[in-house]
């Protein structure tokens, strides 16, 4: 009988990977990794990303499905199989690897893969509702009505004829252009690499500078995913605002300063801010502002999740039965002379 503490593992992180759909929808993916032959897979769904990562937690451990938790050069050179562990992949349960130090992935011999794509519509779709949410001041409404209190300043804006600026116009960008083409809006737009011909196509107008964007707009989404934590939207950004405005960030928290947008609603030089992240300003109460959070759940939908799952899952397949991954984020780690050597006995 095989000793399964030595045993090779497939380790999942990733939160919603076990979840049941609401409607139900033929995805094999739990199936596939449960049948792999000479691999124990290790559930740790519950897992608290926000927890640094320990070096014991990837014993044995050739594969991580992963979720938002950091991978950084002190856990990598522990766990990457160049370097003092046995990792070989890291495959995103999801789009964004700015959770994962690319540079030091590849000099430990680890191979990182995503999900291009996989989530863009309901992540778009989840843009659109909040934008609805915020131009309607629903939250606040309903805390008026379920508390039996009728309408206090409460006047709401249309969204037919506003001005969107975008900034990032990758998928779910698209996507959300896609969606709001019955709502007679004018789309403006900034990012380094501009897509000439979706914007022709789609009659986007890209600025040279977001500055302008900023200006510009009566109502500002976020779809960058820089790689470092850079803060797009400061005190600065702000000001450039019209005071009727309003910002959506369902991409990273960190593109925002949550102070300064704060301080901006309450003090009513933008009309209002969402987030599809967690609020972790204690000390800044949400109460009575046109504030909306979510708890990172842009994706988190039948479709989303079924996308993410099979693709996340597709990666470990094809690795561990010799292929290499579609969606290689890293090329450069095939060069590392971990990957010259015979994968599996």
């Amino acid at each position: 009988m095989s000793n399964r503490s030595h045993s090779k593992k497939v380790l999942v992180f990733a939160s919603s990977y076990l979840d049941k759909p609401i409607v139900p929808m033929d995805d094999n993916s739990l199936d596939l990794l449960k049948s792999l032959n000479g691999f124990d897979t290790d559930f740790r769904c519950n897992r608290d990303y926000r927890i640094p990562l320990k070096a014991s937690e990837f014993e044995n451990v050739v594969v991580v499905i992963a979720d938002a938790e950091i991978y950084n050069q002190r856990i990598l050179n522990q766990i990457g199989v160049g370097g003092r562990g046995s990792l070989r992949l890291i495959s995103r349960y999801g789009v964004g690897v700015d959770y994962i130090d690319l540079e030091a992935a590849t000099k430990n011999g680890v191979m990182v893969t995503n999900c291009p794509g996989c989530n863009s519509l309901p992540s778009a779709e989840w843009t659109l509702s909040t934008m609805l949410d915020i131009a309607g001041k629903r939250i606040y409404n309903h805390n008026l009505a379920s508390e039996g209190k009728t309408k206090n300043d409460s006047s709401r804006q249309d969204i037919t004829g506003k001005t969107i600026g975008i900034i990032g116009t990758g998928n779910v960008a698209k996507k959300l252009v896609d969606i709001m083409s019955g709502f007679d809006v004018k789309f403006i737009a900034y990012t380094p690499h501009p897509n000439t011909e979706w914007s022709r196509k789609n009659g986007i107008e890209y600025f040279d500078n977001p500055d302008e964007v900023y200006r510009e707009s009566d109502i500002l989404t976020l779809h960058a995913t820089p790689q470092d934590k850079t803060t797009l939207i400061n005190e600065r950004e702000i000001s450039l605002m019209k005071p009727t405005a309003f910002i959506v960030n369902c991409a990273r928290p960190h593109l925002v300063d949550s102070e300064a947008v704060y301080m901006a609603v309450k003090e009513r030089r933008l009309f209002g801010y969402g987030a599809d992240s967690v609020w972790t300003r204690e000390d800044l109460r949400l109460d009575g502002l046109n504030i909306i959070t979510s708890p990172h759940v842009g994706a988190d939908s039948d479709l989303g999740k079924y996308g993410m799952r099979s693709m996340s899952t597709r990666a470990v397949i094809d690795l561990l039965s010799g292929k290499i991954p579609e969606h290689v984020v890293n090329w450069e780690v095939l060069k590392h002379e971990k990957w010259k050597e015979k994968m599996y006995s």
